[in-house]
């Protein structure tokens, strides 16, 4: 290729292409695309749901220290460190990871 650094159209408007020249594929998009709007308030009111759930969580076993001193074991701590709702941020991935009931990262 004598210019590699040139930008290939071709590849990228293919899709589209084929959008408007299948009838079937016009009406897939356009029925797609006439679902985005209830699709966006569905995902916004899970998101009002969520953060209801996460400050709820923060504000009964967030940043305070439930423990002075972290019982032991032999050694080994009953309780570990991880603050999982110490923030909004890590709060709302802990809500994350229950709603899609995965692995915690």
């Amino acid at each position: 290729d004598p210019y590699p650094l040139t930008f290939r159209w071709s590849r990228w408007l293919r899709p589209v292409y084929m959008i408007l020249t299948s009838r079937e594929l016009r009406r897939w998009a356009q029925l797609i695309m006439a679902s985005i709007p209830s699709t966006v308030g569905l995902a916004v009111l899970l998101f009002v749901v969520l953060s209801i759930y996460a400050i709820i969580g923060i504000l009964i076993i967030g940043p305070k220290q439930m423990y002075e001193n972290y019982p032991t074991v032999n050694g080994e701590q009953l309780y570990n460190n991880d603050e999982n709702f110490s923030t909004y941020v890590n709060a709302m991935v802990v809500m994350y990871v229950l709603m899609t009931a995965e692995n915690y990262p």
